[in-house]
């Protein structure tokens, strides 16, 4: 008898508001939501990687969902973690997103011990993310 393996998925989601106009204490006011991470246009960083040193091209304000560690590829509390603090919300978003110095995406972010994985978005989840970004990014990698 073999053993049966059970793959796991660390999933988390993020609404990522770059813009060339607004610092990221601007849109936290805007939106009245607290980033989870923000820089703004001109700070200078440090590559923790390679060590080089630049400064910031762009603003950016940043909003993440909790980080969960399932057996089930489903997005779904995600979206609504984001339904929840943006329902009310989806005028000022749409203003944000409708300036062209603005990109709001929003990012799905999936880590597994498997190979091969897919996952569904239901058409009322895909209609709420297309109506609070401009953008959707997903990343899926293996660890």
């Amino acid at each position: 008898m073999g053993s049966e393996y059970s793959f796991t998925y660390k999933i988390s989601c993020e609404l990522i508001v770059v813009s060339q106009n607004f610092p990221p204490d601007v849109i936290s006011e805007k939106i009245n939501i607290r980033p989870s991470r923000a820089f703004s246009k001109g700070e200078t960083f440090q590559s923790p990687k390679s060590g080089t040193v630049g400064k910031r091209i762009q603003n950016l304000w940043a909003v993440k969902s909790k980080t969960i560690i399932t057996e089930d590829v489903n997005i779904s509390s995600h979206i609504n973690y984001f339904r929840d603090i943006l329902e009310n919300k989806i005028e000022i978003i749409h203003d944000l997103k409708s300036d062209s110095k603005n990109e709001i995406t929003f990012w799905i972010w999936i880590e597994t011990n498997g190979v091969g994985t897919s996952f569904d978005i239901p058409e009322i989840d895909l209609m709420f993310i297309n109506r609070i970004s401009n953008r959707l990014q997903v990343s899926i990698v293996g660890n």
